[in-house]
């Protein structure tokens, strides 16, 4: 059986890099146990201290990231930083074109800044942004970078987006899929539990991720993240909510910022806050 071959892009440098990475990496592997997943600082050869002491020329080095490249299955791409990581954004560069001319491949995004305007969006920072020059409030990423990841991929915001987008592309390439372990899908106790809501029934959701976007007759308000449910291990959702639910989150969000940037915040959602399941 074809093994699904993973490249896990991003900054790898610091002590940081290396501590994310290595947490990706076991979550990833966890998800999908018979992935065959390349993360560089896991490549002791030419990574990490010792690694660094052995000369490689530019040449030698695009060669085998475009081999590696060529042989990928899906690039996930951290352009975390305030400079985004110059080789990460060549790579899905090239990644874009494979995929643009028919490749079946799939690029994933991921930028996990807090800074970002969806999450911390609120008035007091436009005003005071917008009030002189240096004190812009929110992160910024490059928007042909952006726009490329968009385009052909997603971008996502926490690794357990990044486990789902994967798992779509799985599904819609079963043919070559292995054996997976993620979470079950069309369970009939979860749609008879969480589908068929009773007034006064209620979501423990594990948010994970929120937006609020702007449509022709107003804003649309979103929340995703997993179903705390023990009978029902990584169910994740992705809710279409009412405004007053949506204020009720970010105020959520300000009173537990450091809890939601480590694993999510526990909240509840009632019928009456769920205009649809998207």
């Amino acid at each position: 059986m074809k093994k699904i071959k993973v490249y896990l892009a991003g900054p790898i440098f610091t002590y940081g890099d290396l501590l994310r990475n290595t947490e990706w990496t076991a979550k990833l592997r966890k998800a999908f146990p018979n992935i065959d997943l390349y993360s560089p600082v896991e490549n002791t050869d030419i990574n990490g201290v010792e690694g660094k002491k052995k000369f490689a020329g530019s040449k030698e080095i695009a060669m085998a990231d475009n081999a590696r490249l060529d042989d990928t299955d899906i690039l996930i791409a951290c352009i975390d930083g305030d400079v985004l990581p110059s080789g990460t954004c060549a790579e899905i560069g090239k990644f874009h074109e494979k995929i643009k001319r028919g490749d079946k491949k799939c690029l994933i995004g991921i930028c996990t800044d807090n800074r970002q305007c969806f999450l911390t969006h609120s008035e007091a920072k436009d005003k005071g942004g917008a009030a002189s020059l240096g004190e812009q409030q929110y992160s910024y990423q490059n928007l042909y970078v952006t726009g490329l990841i968009k385009e052909v991929g997603s971008l996502v915001y926490t690794i357990e987006e990044v486990i789902d987008e994967m798992q779509k592309y799985l599904d819609d390439n079963s043919s070559t899929r292995p054996q997976l372990s993620l979470r079950k899908k069309n369970d009939p106790y979860f749609m008879k539990k969480h589908f068929n809501l009773k007034d006064n029934d209620e979501i423990s959701l594990l948010v994970i991720s929120s937006a609020s976007f702007k449509e022709s007759d107003g804003f649309s308000y979103y929340v995703s993240g997993y179903i705390l449910d023990d009978k029902l291990p990584q169910v994740r959702k992705k809710f279409q909510i009412t405004k007053e639910a949506y204020n009720r989150l970010q105020e959520t969000y300000r009173n537990n910022p450091i809890k939601f940037i480590l694993g999510g915040l526990e909240f509840t959602l009632s019928k009456k806050d769920i205009i649809n399941e998207i």
